[in-house]
């Protein structure tokens, strides 16, 4: 229990989610990109577990979705940029390995017809292994709301 109450201590985290005033939208798909900033390997996995990302190689299995990645020194891809077209109520897992314990920075952002909704920004320390997160959007006639939430990490005896 103590270690359990500690890694959670660990995971210092601080989200920011904005939610856009009254804003005439029209039901359909929206434009999302999530950008994780930080020296981690990162994947993003959709609702039927197929993933796309850099973890030690590239994948790309969501259709639609693509990622823009700046590379470092030794070639390995440090900022990333997913780019997607999604629908209101869609729930995604963002998957983050540090190569070295560091602050990353993990954005959403949606929008419409070249029109920004709504952006939600989360920083955190991160340590060995892997973390967590899941990111969810939805928009309605009235208002938009994202959020980053981190997934508790279960220890394993």
């Amino acid at each position: 229990m103590k270690s359990a109450l500690a890694l959670s201590l660990a995971l210092i985290c601080n989200v920011y989610a904005a939610q856009a005033p009254r804003v005439s939208m029209t039901a359909g798909r929206l434009n999302v990109t999530i950008r994780v900033f930080g020296d981690v390997m990162a994947v993003l996995v959709d609702a039927r577990g197929r993933r796309t990302g850099y973890n030690n190689g590239w994948i790309e299995d969501i259709p639609g979705c693509w990622v823009e990645a700046i590379q470092d020194d030794v070639v390995e891809p440090r900022d990333y940029a997913f780019h997607f077209s999604g629908r209101s109520g869609d729930v995604y897992r963002l998957l983050a390995t540090p190569r070295l314990e560091d602050e990353v920075s993990i954005e959403i952002e949606t929008g419409r017809q070249g029109k920004r909704l709504c952006f939600a920004r989360a920083d955190t320390d991160l340590t060995a292994g892997e973390s967590q997160w899941r990111l969810h959007w939805n928009a309605t006639r009235e208002s938009c709301r994202v959020s980053i939430n981190p997934v508790p990490k279960i220890e394993r005896r």
